[in-house]
C-alpha cells in the first residue's frame, strides 16, 4: 500500500505574473535609451536598442521609421536643370 506522504512532492512557488507593459511606453523609453547611448557615443549600443525597437514595431504591425530630425527632403523637380524644355549640355 502506498502512503499518502511517499506520493506528494513537494511543489515549486510560482513567481507573480509581471505587470502588463503598454507596448508603445516600451517602445518610448527603448527609444530614449537608445538617445541617451548615442549621444554617450555608445553607437552599437544604440544600434541594438534601434533594432530592438524595429522587431517590436514589426511584432505589433507597425512600420518602422526612423529619420535623421524632422528635415524632409523637398520632392524631385522635374524642370530642375532644364532650360528651354531642355536638359543643360544637351542638344
Amino acid at each position: 500500500m502506498i502512503r499518502p506522504a511517499e506520493t506528494e512532492e513537494e511543489v515549486p512557488e510560482i513567481s507573480p505574473v509581471p505587470a502588463v507593459v503598454d507596448p508603445q511606453q516600451l517602445i518610448a523609453d527603448l527609444e530614449a535609451q537608445m538617445k541617451e547611448a548615442a549621444a554617450r557615443f555608445e553607437f552599437e549600443r544604440a544600434a541594438e536598442l534601434r533594432d530592438e525597437v524595429i522587431r517590436l514595431r514589426q511584432a505589433l504591425g507597425e512600420e518602422a521609421v526612423f529619420t535623421q530630425g524632422e528635415r524632409k527632403r523637398p520632392a524631385p523637380n522635374p524642370e530642375r536643370g532644364r532650360r528651354g524644355g531642355r536638359r543643360r549640355g544637351r542638344r
